[in-house]
């Protein structure tokens, strides 16, 4: 063992020297230090080779050459080629070509491709192209998976099911996939479902787009951006800022100039607005059925339009302003600062008065009004109203206590029943009955709405199309599109947002602080909660108490349990994950999180840190109880059951065809074709075992190998390096 070999070595069973240059065959080569030529064999382990190695395992310190084998492992850089069912090395210069899976923890200079996994580490990996998944510690810049890409860094990522980036300073440039894409950084994002993000200027999805700061969004569904300046969507597009909205339901900004829906836009400032109902602070021309303005600083084009200031025009069935610069064209023209408040057809600007009359007999109360439109009405508006009111086409009164109906009704504060197309009020407790309700502070009772309904704050039940409250909803609200700050009781509808509620049920759910419970196709959920469950995808910024149940994938930060067709994530500890494809946890600092995992069940990929069971094709752990997969690799592993099983540094019970470990271990049973160990204890049963030193136990094989053997050997060929007596037949003790 001490002597190097030039020319030839032929081992029946092992050789081991300190250096072998030449032709090294036979059934268990190893090298101590370097070795250069050809090596064939079931087993090759070398330190630095400079050469060609072919055998079933081949290892090697730095390899400068080819690996032929079923596995193949370099663990310094590599400047040669590796071609096997899986090939791992620390980094390389050339391409990694492993049909099933590629690992490097360092550089791949040429890139990674697979048809199974490909798993690259620091610092830079040019490109990632895999049948299944792609996996990157660090930048990547082009990334392609038939199922998932995931990287720190990413520039480009094509895949058919989810891509993920998540650096914080680079820009992931394109992002492609069939469902899902996540970056917090950046440029244009292609999904079938759903995209989100932090800083994505260009998200075209066919569901749902999220982006604190986008240029362009497109999708069939829902658009969310705190800025945004351009927002298509299907359904509706909420935005803080944004410059242009097209939606066939609803939009809702503070500030967005130009906005077209079929039902509703609402926002402060508007240079366009078209809908059936248009309301803005500020509006330059706003063109629907129903057009509302404080300021109307240039055109209204509706069969009803209202603002508290008219600069240029309203054109329409009636037309209503408090203060007039401009011009009414009407059947109806309210001016209700002018002396004659009433005109058909024609109205032009006139000197406003101190205050606008509001109708013919002042009174302290009345127990009928009778309006046919505002200021032509039969009481003003400040006498209060005990009974009915009736209004024509609108009425206007500061208190009503029974009955409000008419086409429009206008209160400051509403008892009772109000029923009429349009009902606005600042203050409402009863039942509302209409086509449009506002109410802008408060709303306690029942709200039933043909198109919206809306409340500064609300107590009660609001069912509509459109349903928003501004402030807190300390009820129910039922509609395609709720929308409130903190919920006391459930939402129902199509798309549901909140800051935080007990409880979300709709296709699209998204609570900023937390909800409870989520069902829905997509749910996100910023704070904490115990039940999500979709039919494509759920994600949970803090953690899920309960569980997380999705047809396509879940994430979150803590989760009692996941289950999902295609891919569990989780930021900390999910005691049960269980997937179609993948589990893994997540990356916190370039480290593994420190969360537990009870059972990880996935058919391609396992990934956990503490795990104590992992089930599937691959699995990948720092410490398990259990791993039963075709490859079982982990730091310490009570059990492995598999075709290969690896540990670093313990491995109590394996069985499987290659069984190994790096470090000095206390081992109870391992069963394989091929045990090799830094020491062994216990029993060790096998064609060929292999171990530096057999501390204690029993090691019973064809062949077996000891570097020095303080236990019993029985075999055809019995070794012990280190005795007098190296070899020996039947047994050793």
């Amino acid at each position: 063992e001490e002597q190097s070999i030039i020319g030839f070595r032929f081992n029946l069973f092992l050789g081991r020297n300190p250096e072998v240059y030449g032709l090294d065959t036979g059934l268990v080569n190893f090298s101590n230090i370097r070795s250069g030529g050809i090596a064939l064999g079931a087993w090759n382990d070398t330190g630095d080779h400079y050469g060609v190695q072919a055998a079933l395992v081949n290892r090697a310190h730095a390899l400068w050459g080819l690996q032929f084998g079923l596995f193949n492992d370099s663990t310094d850089a590599t400047g040669g080629l590796q071609f096997g069912a899986a090939n791992r090395t620390h980094a390389t210069f050339l391409p990694m070509t492993g049909l099933f899976y590629n690992q490097s923890s360092g550089s791949s200079s040429m890139g990674q491709f697979t048809l199974g996994i490909n798993k690259g580490g620091a610092p830079y990996i040019p490109v990632q192209i895999a049948g299944l998944g792609n996996s990157g510690r660090n930048e990547v810049f082009l990334q392609t998976a038939g199922l998932i890409n995931f990287s720190q860094s990413s520039g480009i990522q094509f895949s058919g099911v989810a891509n993920a980036s998540l650096d914080e300073d680079q820009s992931t440039y394109l992002q492609i996939s069939g469902l899902w894409n996540h970056a917090k950084l950046g440029l244009v994002q292609f999904a079938g479902i759903g995209n989100s993000g932090y800083r994505i200027p260009w998200q075209s999805s066919g569901f749902v787009n999220y982006s604190d700061d986008s240029w362009w969004q497109l999708t069939a569904g829902v658009n969310i951006s705190s800025h945004a300046t351009v927002q298509l969507a299907g359904l509706g597009n909420v935005a803080h800022d944004s410059a242009i909205q097209f939606s066939a339901l609803y939009n809702q900004g503070s500030s967005s100039p130009f906005q077209l829906a079929l039902i509703s836009n609402r926002t402060g400032n508007s240079l366009f607005q078209t809908a059936l109902y248009n309301q803005s602070a500020i509006s330059s021309m706003q063109l629907g059925a129903v057009n509302v303005a404080d300021e109307n600083e240039g055109m209204q084009l509706g069969l009803y339009n209202r603002s508290v200031t008219t600069e240029t025009l309203q054109f329409g069935l009636v037309n209503d302003t408090t203060e007039l610069d401009g011009i009414q064209i009407g059947l109806l023209n309210i001016g209700r600062k002018s002396s004659l408040p009433v005109t058909i057809i024609l109205r032009t600007s006139f000197e406003s008065n101190e205050e606008a009359p509001s109708g013919f007999i002042s009174a302290r109360w009345t127990p009928f009004q009778l309006a046919l439109y505002s200021p032509g009405q039969l009481f003003t508006a400040d006498t209060a109203v005990r009974g009915l009111a009736l209004n024509a086409l609108f009425g206007s009164t500061n208190s009503v206590a029974g009955l409000n109906l008419g086409l429009a009704n206008r209160a400051d504060q509403v008892i009772g029943l109000s029923g009429g197309v349009a009902n606005i009020s600042q203050e409402f407790a009863g039942l509302n009955l209409s086509v449009v309700s506002i109410q802008s502070e408060i709303m306690a009772g029942i709200s039933i709405s043909g198109l919206l309904t809306y409340s500064g704050e609300m107590h009660g039940v609001a069912i509509a199309p459109v349903a928003i409250s501004e402030g807190d909803a300390n009820g129910l609200q039922m509609g395609l599109w709720n929308s409130a700050q903190k919920t006391s009781l459930p939402q129902f509808g199509g798309v549901n947002l909140s800051t935080e509620s007990p409880a979300q049920f709709g296709v699209v759910n998204f609570s900023d602080e937390g909800s409870k419970v989520q069902l829905g196709a997509l749910n996100r959920n910023g704070g904490e909660g115990w039940f999500q469950i979709a039919g494509l995808g759920n994600d949970s910024r803090d953690a899920m108490y309960g569980f997380q149940l999705a047809g396509l994938q879940n994430s979150s930060k803590f989760s009692l349990m996941q289950m999902s067709g295609f891919f569990n994530r989780c930021g900390h500890s999910c005691p049960i994950q269980i997937a179609g494809l993948t589990n893994r946890d997540s990356y916190l600092n370039g480290r593994s999180s420190q969360g537990l995992n009870l059972l990880q069940a996935g058919l391609i990929w396992n990934r956990g840190h503490k795990t104590t069971i992992q089930v599937g094709l691959g699995n990948l752990s720092e410490e398990a109880m259990l791993q039963v997969g075709f490859l079982n690799i982990s730091g310490t592993s009570d059990m492995q059951m598999g075709f290969f099983n690896g540990t670093g540094g313990g491995g109590f019970q394996k069985f499987g065809f290659v069984n190994g470990e790096l470090g000095s271990t206390d081992h109870a049973l391992w069963i394989g074709a091929i045990n090799f160990a830094a020491a062994t204890e216990g029993m060790t049963l096998g064609v060929w075992n292999v171990a530096t030193a057999h501390n204690s136990g029993l090691m019973i094989g064809m062949f077996n190998y000891a570097g020095e053997n303080a236990g019993i050997q029985i075999g055809l060929i019995n070794v012990d390096a280190a005795s007098f007596l190296p070899i020996l037949p039947v047994v050793r003790f």
